[in-house]
């Protein structure tokens, strides 16, 4: 009796794989979040590629710079007023955008979200919930905790997704203003340049 309900369910489960509008809006619902959730990690792991290679090749000019500042005896005190005001507010616009793009590469964990403080103490829904939970030596409680949680599996990825969303618009907000006071930046240096040799 046992086999044959495990086959009648196994045939079930295959019948609505292959027809996916036999399958509940439950499970059509959980299927979407985990395939955004995907898409938002792609874009989480897009984004940290773009700020890391932003801030290397602003690492490289810079290094440049003051290398030729160095070698050539060269200081920006020495420059008339007019030149030195562009000089400053250009380092001050690079300084403020390298500081974007630290930011938007230094690792991220989720924020706290209003309303969710008890569930967390309950489930586990990533990485960090199990390495920061106080019971994480004890098994049989995180086992206990992972039971709890996979009951409430379509609500934790959904909550994982609005985090994940949230760390990826946060990295894009930063990487913008990062490439505005950069471009701001090498466009008050490069009118310095211009005047000092004129």
């Amino acid at each position: 009796l046992m086999s044959a309900w495990l086959r009648h369910r196994h045939r079930r489960t295959a019948l609505r794989r292959a027809c996916p509008g036999m399958q509940s809006e439950d499970e059509r619902a959980h299927r979407y979040a985990a395939k955004l959730l995907s898409q938002a990690r792609e874009e989480l792991n897009r984004v940290d590629t773009k700020a890391s290679i932003l801030l290397a090749g602003v690492g490289v000019a810079l290094g440049a710079v003051a290398g030729t500042i160095v070698t050539k005896g060269w200081s920006p005190f020495r420059l008339p007023l007019g030149k030195a005001l562009l000089w400053w507010a250009g380092a001050a616009a690079i300084s403020v955008g390298s500081a974007a793009l630290l930011a938007a590469v230094y690792p991220r964990r989720r924020r706290a979200l209003g309303g969710s403080g008890g569930d967390r103490d309950r489930y586990f829904s990533y990485y960090a919930d199990v390495a920061g939970s106080r019971s994480a030596a004890e098994v049989a409680a995180v086992a206990a905790r992972i039971r709890q949680s996979a009951a409430r599996e379509f609500e934790l990825v959904a909550e994982q997704l609005l985090q994940v969303s949230l760390i990826v618009d946060r990295k894009y907000s930063l990487v913008r203003w990062a490439m505005w006071m950069l471009a701001a930046g090498v466009t008050c240096e490069v009118a310095m340049v211009l005047l000092n040799a004129a």
